[in-house]
């Protein structure tokens, strides 16, 4: 995974399609862009990759920490504290 300072498109479009022209298995974090954050809401962040990437990590999401007691724990407290 990769959280460079970059506009909010070149995290969300230009360096995912960059790493994956280039054969890297690159995650990017985003939208740390400070002219962008103003317009999108504070707890809002940006994760790109390559398609195939996404396939492969849910084929492995049973396997992952989205399945232990704990993730269920903060999931339902996140779901809980957004707005209705």
């Amino acid at each position: 995974m990769v959280a460079r300072f970059a506009s909010a498109c070149a995290a969300v479009v230009t360096l995912p399609l960059a790493y994956a022209c280039a054969g890297a298995r690159k995650v990017v974090w985003g939208l740390h862009d400070i002219a962008a954050r103003a317009r999108f809401p504070r707890d809002l962040m940006t994760l790109a990759m390559p398609w195939t990437f996404l396939v492969e990590a849910w084929q492995h999401a049973d396997e992952s920490f989205l399945r232990t007691g704990r993730w269920e724990t903060l999931r339902r407290r996140s779901v809980k504290d957004q707005p209705q």
